[in-house]
């Protein structure tokens, strides 16, 4: 236990004090030596009896100087061992708080990284998702990224959020395709993730049904990962574009042409304004 600051200085000014009776104590001694010196060895006392005296009562303060020091020795190897004890428990609590400090230091670093950095999907987080999408099996799906939307680790990290999103897809059975799109006539500038349907004049042969599964995609990643809240019904972006889109991920390459009624195009990722809210450390990841 650290003592208070009080108690502390009480400590030091009793120590100080027994330090000093310890030299006087060393006086005492040096006096009586000298009185013995004086009765045993020289002739300044001329009398047996007076020389007994002198031995005596040199004696006596001789003994009284040892018994001093002594007694001072105890008390101040007491009083410094508990000062002593007192600075090692406050190193060790200054130990503590650097390591604390330092793994604050570390988090904080880590969670900026994780608001700032590029975006990426834990596992719980992809259960999660998944497990809102139970019941989509066989439901087309296309996953589009613009070549063109920001800089090229813009680029970079809107495909991996779109390959994470088509593996998600792929586990719950959803039929998913993911598509490059370059050189589109109006890519905009889009941010997040935008999930659509074609149109609103129902030619996907069921806009209702579409529109309920936008929404289910939409509720199932905004917790997750930054997603807008509405769905866009607009052309899909692959009828936008010149070239013919290619496939995003060529370790499951596509099966069939960019033709779902229902569309995901994961842009570029919009960078948080910081807050304090934000720094603090949280069990998740929430790219």
């Amino acid at each position: 236990m650290i003592l208070p600051a009080s108690e502390v200085e009480s400590l030091k000014s009793t120590l100080n004090c027994w330090e000093w009776v310890g030299y006087i104590s060393t006086g005492v001694v040096f006096l009586g030596c000298i009185g013995e010196f004086v009765a045993e060895f020289t002739r300044c006392v001329k009398s047996k009896r007076s020389k007994h005296k002198l031995s005596r009562l040199s004696l006596i303060v001789l003994i009284a100087g040892i018994a001093g020091e002594l007694l001072s020795e105890v008390r101040v190897s007491q009083l410094s061992g508990e000062l002593i004890a007192n600075v090692e428990h406050e190193a060790e609590d200054a130990h503590k708080e650097a390591a604390q400090a330092d793994l604050r230091r570390v988090q904080l670093e880590n969670r900026i990284a994780d608001i700032f950095g590029p975006r990426q999907l834990t596992a719980a987080q992809s259960a999660k998702i998944a497990g809102e999408l139970t019941g989509l099996k066989g439901i087309k799906v296309d996953v589009f990224v613009y070549a063109v939307n920001g800089t090229s680790e813009d680029f970079q990290d809107s495909r991996n959020v779109a390959i994470e999103v088509m593996g998600i897809l792929r586990q719950v059975g959803v039929n998913e395709a993911g598509w490059k799109l370059d050189s589109c006539l109006n890519p905009g500038n889009v941010a997040n993730i935008v999930v659509g349907i074609n149109g609103t004049d129902g030619s996907s042969g069921n806009a209702a049904t579409d529109d309920k599964i936008a929404s289910r995609l939409i509720e199932a990643l905004t917790p997750e990962i930054g997603t807008f809240q509405e769905v866009n019904k607009y052309p899909s972006p692959a009828f936008l574009c010149q070239h013919p889109a290619s496939d995003i991920d060529p370790q499951h390459p596509n099966k069939r042409k960019p033709d779902a009624a229902i569309n995901i195009i994961v842009g570029r990722k919009v960078q948080p304004i910081l807050t304090r809210e934000m720094l603090e450390p949280t069990e998740e990841k929430k790219p």
